[in-house]
């Protein structure tokens, strides 16, 4: 478990870095790792193996309008729709209205 929670605060931390440097404000971050949001969330010291990493990514955090919030992995499945039909070519950026209003009718 220490290994999983290490490498989603790992992606989560280089993510923050990038958005922040390319100057992406205000910053909304969802993650499928409820775990990994808890840690980070969480006002006391991390004592676990990767606390490190959570103390560096609440320092980055700090900057305002950054909000951190879990989204359960299901949520995800519209996403991976749209870029199936986009990487297909089956969609264009204007006929996105289409398949949400497919999707959420299903």
């Amino acid at each position: 478990m220490v290994y999983i929670h290490a490498t989603e605060l790992y992606t989560l931390k280089n993510g923050l870095l990038f958005a922040l440097d390319a100057g992406f404000v205000p910053l909304f971050v969802e993650t499928d790792c409820l775990n990994v949001v808890q840690l980070i969330n969480n006002e006391e010291v991390c004592l676990a193996p990767e606390g490190s990493l959570v103390e560096e990514i609440r320092i980055l955090r700090q900057v305002p309008s950054t909000v951190l919030s879990y989204i359960p992995r299901q949520a995800n499945t519209l996403l991976i729709l749209l870029h199936s039909l986009a990487s297909m070519n089956e969609i264009s950026h204007t006929g996105w209205n289409q398949v949400l209003l497919r999707f959420l009718v299903k």
